[in-house]
This record gives structure tokens, C-alpha cells and sequence, in this order.
């Protein structure tokens, strides 16, 4: 179980998030240096009057980060971490961390409590060709299951395309091609 190492680094990731409380440069995408407002819209905040029950309500449920950065916490979760590979993924940028540093076995990439990913996943597809039993069996979720088993297809053909351009015609009576 590698819960007390996702929770500590998680307490070190908001530790050291904790030192930047400028996050104008988290609000920033990369490519496009399109900046987002860190607080309310400019117009104002949403509501007439933020004393009203509905608005106090809101307000108190609003989920609150400090290590994850903006774009990841729009999912909601807010500084709780499934994994190390979500710590990773989703921290600020004031984080500097690589997935390759933590001393563990087999990084949960999928961010699901309990399950690591493995390669298998595609020998069980092709044993029961069901895409639903994916997500109980290796813990990948419907759609990336789908999109796994489509770039794994496009991969075989890509292959396939390269191994008749380099052998030629004669490939077609060759077993190991036909099969």
C-alpha cells in the first residue's frame, strides 16, 4: 500500500506550494500565454448581495487548492491526490517533480486507488474482446480502454504496412504475417 507515501508527498507538494502565493503564473497557459482571473470574474461576483443563504452556501463549498494547479483542480478535487502520478500531473508548477524519483513499484498512471496498470490489458481484450470488463479487471476506465484498443489496432496495421513494404509481395505467403 503506498498511501503514506501519496500522503506525504502530497503535505510536501502543499508545503511547498504554500511559499508561492502569487499564481499569476499558474493562470497562464503554456502555448497560447492566455491568462485566466484568479478570483471572481471581472464583471463582479456572481451574486447581488454574497449574504444571502444560497450565496454563503456557495461560497463555503467552493473546493479550495493550494499545490494543485488551476486547470487540475477544475475537476474538483481540490489538494487530495490519488496517486504519486496525479501529484506529478496535476501540481503547480512551482512543484518540480518527476514520477521516476519516487521509490516505489509500478506508479498507479491511471489514478485508481489500489489497481496498477499493466500491459495486460490488451492480452485480456483479446481474450474476452470485451471492453466493459477492462475497468474490473485492470482498472481502465471505458474510454480509455476504447481509445487503447484503437491505437492498438492502428499500431498492428502501421506495423503490418511496414513489414509488406520490407519484404515485399512475397509477404502474403509468409505465416507469421498471415496470422
Amino acid at each position: 500500500d503506498m498511501s503514506f507515501l501519496v500522503e506525504h508527498v502530497q503535505e510536501l507538494a502543499w508545503t511547498v506550494a504554500s511559499t508561492r502565493k502569487d499564481m499569476s503564473l499558474d493562470m497562464r497557459l503554456p502555448v497560447s500565454q492566455l491568462e485566466f482571473p484568479a478570483g471572481w470574474d471581472p464583471r463582479g461576483a456572481p451574486f447581488a448581495e454574497e449574504k444571502t443563504p444560497m450565496a454563503a452556501w456557495i461560497i463555503k463549498n467552493i473546493t479550495r487548492y493550494r499545490a494543485r494547479s488551476p486547470f487540475s483542480a477544475i475537476t474538483g478535487k481540490g489538494d487530495d491526490f490519488d496517486s504519486i502520478s496525479d501529484i506529478v500531473t496535476s501540481a503547480r508548477n512551482v512543484l518540480h517533480l518527476d514520477l521516476n524519483c519516487f521509490p516505489v513499484a509500478g506508479h498507479p498512471t491511471q489514478g485508481t486507488k489500489g489497481l496498477e496498470p499493466t500491459n495486460s490489458w490488451m492480452l485480456d481484450f483479446m481474450i474476452h474482446g470485451r471492453l466493459d470488463l477492462l475497468w474490473d479487471d485492470n482498472g481502465i476506465r471505458p474510454a480509455d480502454a476504447y481509445r487503447g484498443v484503437v491505437k492498438f489496432g492502428e499500431a498492428v496495421t502501421k506495423t503490418a504496412t511496414a513489414i509488406k513494404a520490407f519484404i515485399g509481395p512475397s509477404c502474403q505467403e509468409d505465416i507469421v504475417y498471415k496470422t
